[in-house]
């Protein structure tokens, strides 16, 4: 990270700049972990229909019980609010303004669909659940908060609706790696500076140090989450702590309520257990 780029998050990321120390930890230590695992073997996913996909988030978001999600994935199923893009490839939360009044809708790939499109919708549905308002603990940990309902439709499915053959459970693990690590050190056109073209210097810092940011509070979603499935943090305790999460002060106050207080200690569990999962499946 060049000094420009640094002195912009310490100036406007505050958040990030308060735990750059142990976020570079976690990201060194992820670097480590994928070297240790190795090459990703082939991974085929069960396909199925978006309408299937649709109804399937929709009877996941009912499990949870709480009446705010599951009325405003009815809202969306309702207007149309899953939209399928052609030329796209991933998934997001998208913003959209008609007639002066702003609504989001969940906007995903114009192609084949998997059993695992359900997960996708249900991490951004929880997105939309938290992005109206935004404060130090919401910006810091809202990526954690819907990879945690994630986890949470993944264990769903394998316990309702399919086998763990059919479902790619490791999907985010490598997906971090894949779409953000490489291109991190590497130095691709997400990355480099030279790369952001008809922008001026101080626009082009900025963008460099969202872009770290993202790759950062992503890292950082992966890491919490897997944490939390291992503590096992129930349901009814997350679903408190995201309506709530607007009262933290800042986000390290929002980690001691999740029982955090050493990011580098939760790096170490995680990619422990990680290692000792996968060298069971090995066996």
């Amino acid at each position: 990270m060049n000094n420009e780029v640094y002195e912009y998050i310490k100036n406007h990321i505050r958040s990030i700049d308060r735990h750059l120390d142990e976020l570079n930890y976690m990201h060194q230590e992820f670097m480590k972990l994928h070297e240790y695992l190795g090459k990703r073997e082939p991974f085929n996913n069960k396909i199925i229909s978006r309408d299937e996909a649709k109804r399937l988030a929709g009877e996941n978001i009912n499990s949870m019980g709480f009446q705010r999600y599951i009325d405003l994935y009815n809202y969306m199923l309702a207007n149309d609010k899953i939209k399928y893009v052609e030329g796209y490839d991933g998934a997001s939360l998208r913003y959209e303004d008609k007639n002066n009044e702003k609504t989001y809708y969940i906007q995903l790939a114009d192609k084949e669909s998997d059993i695992n499109q359900v997960v996708t919708i249900v991490h951004e549905l929880i997105h939309g659940t938290n992005t109206l308002k935004e404060n130090n603990a919401q910006y810091f940990l809202n990526e954690f908060i819907s990879m945690y309902f994630e986890e949470y439709a993944k264990q769903y499915l394998l316990n309702n609706i399919c086998s763990e053959s059919e479902l790619d459970s490791d999907w985010r693990l490598y997906e971090t790696y894949n779409e953000l690590s490489i291109k991190f050190d590497n130095k691709t056109e997400w990355y480099d500076i030279n790369q952001i073209k008809l922008l001026d210097n101080n626009k082009k810092i900025g963008v460099l140090a969202s872009r770290y940011a993202s790759y950062y509070r992503h890292l950082l979603g992966f890491y919490i989450s897997e944490w939390a499935s291992i503590h096992n943090i129930p349901l009814e305790f997350m679903i408190s702590f995201n309506e709530n999460l607007l009262s933290f002060e800042n986000e390290n106050e929002a980690l001691k309520a999740l029982g955090i207080n050493d990011l580098k200690e939760v790096t170490d569990e995680v990619n422990a257990s990680i290692k000792d999962r996968k060298s069971v499946k090995t066996l």
